[in-house]
């Protein structure tokens, strides 16, 4: 079973959602990162001239002088800037650091020393659990370089970017799925018109071809769809008002020369001089104009119940007995034709049913399954109670059909290309007609067929529970149209 329409629509906004969440989180926590070291970096510069400001020379050696009542000056060089090394430039050597830096070993070798010189800039160091950036500068005084090294905790903004980090971890499946539900939500929403179309459009059958789906009024694409339903219904109407009109002028152009010319075959058969050569010729006509006028016949009614133009009186049925019927009245033509049919069943399977249709659409199966069926041959029907119903099996002994024609087999006109009937009587129609009768009733057939071993129909009716009574049947002057 497919996804449905408003599964795909919430999936396709959470995938939205959360690519844009998390490009959008990525982008926030990369600026954060971006925008707290350059803060840092920013406060290192201060720091260092800041404190090469405190820097004094006695004796041509530095020293760091400030007031330690000023309480700006006490902070600054013991707070803001409580890592810090002064080198001699040349040597490598440390002339002054402050106590953190010295017991947290942070200081450099004099081949380091000399590379920050070359390069002054930004370096990082992992001292224990307190990481640290430092900002390095080379300043001159008294004819000699130094290099002054000053560093900062970070710790405080890592913790800011872990916390973030965290945040935007914990709300991302937290806001997927507030995003999913509040897609299939909307999807719900702007997917109701629909559903109302398809409400009213599945009320709309062949026998209510005057029903049109409701405009809304908004001019968006579901009016479109509608309008345009709406027209192609307003032409399905015209064109099976047309066939209508043309299966009732069928019926009464075909119908009057076909009885006409029957009925001089039959003038000339009475006559007493008619020499028995022409007899035999009349006789044979009128056995094709018997044919020719079941077909006709057929063709008419199966044209009339596609219309719509027949409806069913549905009432309380027994089904096994309407099967005895059908075999009662089948016999005589098998027993001509040498082939033995047999009935089994339980003797009270209760449907609700137009009797007579159902009786018509298993007479149809019947005479399909003698077609195909050889003298010696056999015809078994069975009827069943079923978990929701009941079924009819109609199953044969004769030649089957080729898997390539099973698809076909309720097509109107149909024949096996494989297959010889006895008879030149097509049998597409009759299967046709019997699909649809079931189809009318809410059920279902189904044709199983081996090549050279049979053909098994199966009819699933619905039991006496669940189907409402129909309306009114129209059924006129049908039964010719199954007389053989």
């Amino acid at each position: 079973m497919g996804i449905k329409l408003r599964t795909k629509l919430a999936l396709l906004y959470a995938l939205l959602f959360v690519t844009l969440l998390g490009v959008c989180g990525l982008s926030v926590y990369r600026l954060m990162a971006l925008r707290m070291t350059a803060a840092a970096d920013d406060n290192l510069v201060d720091h260092l001239a800041g404190l090469w400001g405190y820097v004094k020379f006695r004796e041509e050696e530095p020293v760091l002088e400030y007031d330690l009542n000023d309480s700006y000056q006490s902070y600054f060089v013991n707070e803001a800037t409580r890592y810090y090394q002064l080198y001699d430039a040349a040597s490598g050597s440390l002339i002054l650091a402050s106590d953190p830096s010295r017991s947290m070993r942070q200081v450099l070798a004099p081949a380091q020393v000399r590379k920050l010189v070359a390069h002054p800039g930004i370096d990082t160091l992992d001292s224990g659990s307190i990481p640290l950036r430092f900002r390095s500068a080379v300043f001159h005084a008294e004819g000699r370089s130094y290099l002054l090294r000053v560093g900062v905790s970070v710790e405080q903004d890592l913790d800011d970017l872990r916390s973030l980090r965290n945040v935007l971890i914990l709300l991302l499946p937290i806001t997927t799925l507030l995003a999913a539900l509040g897609a299939w939500w909307m999807a719900g929403r702007g997917l109701q018109p629909l559903r109302h179309l398809q409400q009213e459009a599945s009320a709309i059958s062949i026998t209510q071809l005057g029903l049109r789906l409701r405009d809304r009024g908004t001019g968006d694409e579901l009016d479109s769809l509608a309008a345009t339903f709406n027209q192609m219904l307003a032409r399905l109407e015209s064109n099976v008002a047309q066939m209508r009109n043309f299966a009732e002028f069928m019926a009464h152009e075909l119908r009057t020369p076909m009885t006409i010319l029957r009925g001089e075959a039959d003038v000339e058969l009475m006559r007493p001089d008619l020499p028995h050569r022409w007899r035999s010729h009349l006789e044979s006509q009128i056995e094709e104009f018997d044919k020719l006028n079941l077909l006709i016949n057929r063709f008419l009614l199966l044209a009339k119940a596609e219309s719509g133009a027949i409806k069913m009186q549905r009432e309380p049925t027994n089904l096994s007995d309407a099967v005895r019927s059908v075999v009662a009245t089948f016999a005589p033509a098998a027993e001509a034709a040498g082939v033995s049919v047999s009935f089994a069943g339980p003797a009270q399977v209760d449907v609700i049913a137009d009797r007579q249709w159902i009786e018509r659409a298993l007479m149809n199966l019947l005479d399909n399954a003698l077609k195909f069926t050889s003298a010696g041959g056999s015809i078994s029907i069975v009827t069943e109670l079923g978990t929701d119903g009941a079924l009819v099996r109609v199953s044969d002994t004769g030649q089957g059909i080729h898997p390539r024609d099973l698809p076909h087999v309720f097509e109107h006109s149909y024949r096996a290309v494989d297959s010889e009937p006895q008879t030149s009587t097509p049998g597409g129609l009759g299967l046709a007609l019997a699909k649809w009768i079931v189809e009318q009733h809410l059920g279902t057939i189904r044709v199983e067929s081996t090549l050279g071993t049979g053909t098994q129909f199966t009819v699933e009716l619905p039991g006496a529970v669940g189907l409402h009574t129909g309306a009114t049947a129209e059924v006129d002057s049908i039964q010719d149209a199954f007389r053989s």
